[in-house]
């Protein structure tokens, strides 16, 4: 018997541990901590979004937004889009304040995947500076078709509003390698702990 339960707390250990290898690999990533949590425990399979964020993963697309209101389950869908391929996930308003003198701006721009979450909620007080930083790592990586999951509570409209540069060149490259998906309003799959 006592050697059964110095086995059995053993491997309690070693799943531990793999669970901590795999938040910090996570949080490395810039996941939420919530989100990271909800992948490690699998608490959201058969998310209604998670469909379509994999029909992306297998098209030619590089780009895809899911738009929707708060609780729709965009962010914790493209977290667990980004968690299996590696990369970076960043909230708008880190990406739109981040310095371009640092190799940070670099990593996150050429990430082998990336998550931009809350397009549109940064502050931007109407500076064309900071759209035009949004709009960089858009460009650079629709031009360069890296794969991107964006986030956001815009309207398609609003997003053209927005986001449209002068000539037109970004919004008619989205057309091109870029899907827009509006997110049904769905109740938000996060039920709060009981205590």
């Amino acid at each position: 018997p006592d050697y059964q339960e110095r086995e059995r707390e053993a491997d309690l250990d070693r799943q531990a541990h793999a669970k901590w290898l795999a938040r910090d690999r996570l949080l490395g990533m810039g996941i939420p901590l919530i989100h990271a949590l909800d992948i490690i425990e699998s608490r959201h399979p058969g998310n209604p979004v998670d469909q379509h964020v994999a029909d992306f993963a297998a098209s030619n697309r590089s780009v895809l937004f899911l738009a929707g209101g708060v609780g729709s389950t965009k962010t914790s869908a493209a977290c667990r889009w980004l968690a299996p391929r590696g990369g970076r996930f960043v909230h708008v308003h880190d990406l739109a304040h981040a310095s371009t003198f640092d190799g940070d701006w670099d990593r996150v721009k050429d990430a082998k995947h990336l998550v931009i979450d809350d397009l549109g909620c940064e502050v931007t007080s109407k500076s064309e500076w900071v759209l035009g930083k949004v709009r960089e790592v858009i460009e650079h990586r629709t031009q360069g078709l890296l794969p991107l999951v964006v986030t956001t509570n815009l309207s398609k409209p609003n997003f053209v509003q927005r986001y449209g540069d002068e000539g037109g060149r970004l919004i008619d490259r989205l057309r091109v390698s870029a899907q827009w998906f509006d997110v049904p309003v769905y109740t938000s799959q996060r039920k709060p702990e009981a205590r």
